[in-house]
């Protein structure tokens, strides 16, 4: 079986770094933010938009493109997951991703991140 995959790693945070360049590459995303309830930035890619700033707006929720409807001149959205019983959530900047694609890998992914609360 050949390997699909051509960039990879078992540090779980760089793996999911890896996975939002393929997901942004893919859907023409400027900017992904991966965050925790408290805005900390757990994991992200983009140029041109500072990711601490959009981990903190992803920490809104879904709800965060109310408050902030444009990041960089392209529009923002976001949607939150449960992973290891925590909540993070990820924002956008550029087009929306498929949440549920998105969401299975970054839970897939990032569970070893959540172990130590487990």
């Amino acid at each position: 079986m050949i390997e699909r995959r051509v960039q990879r790693s078992e540090k779980p945070a760089e793996a999911a770094r890896l996975f939002l360049s393929h997901l942004a590459a893919q859907g023409a995303c400027k900017a992904i933010a991966v965050a925790t309830d408290h805005g900390l930035l757990l994991t992200g890619v983009g140029e041109g938009v500072d990711l601490d700033w959009l981990a903190a707006v992803a920490s809104i929720g879904p709800e965060a493109p109310r408050f902030v409807e444009e990041a960089a001149g392209e529009p923002l959205s976001a949607f939150s997951l449960r992973i290891g019983g925590h909540a993070v959530h990820v924002a956008t900047v550029g087009a929306p991703l498929d949440a549920a694609a998105c969401g299975a890998g970054l839970k897939r992914i990032c569970a070893p991140l959540f172990d130590w609360a487990a």
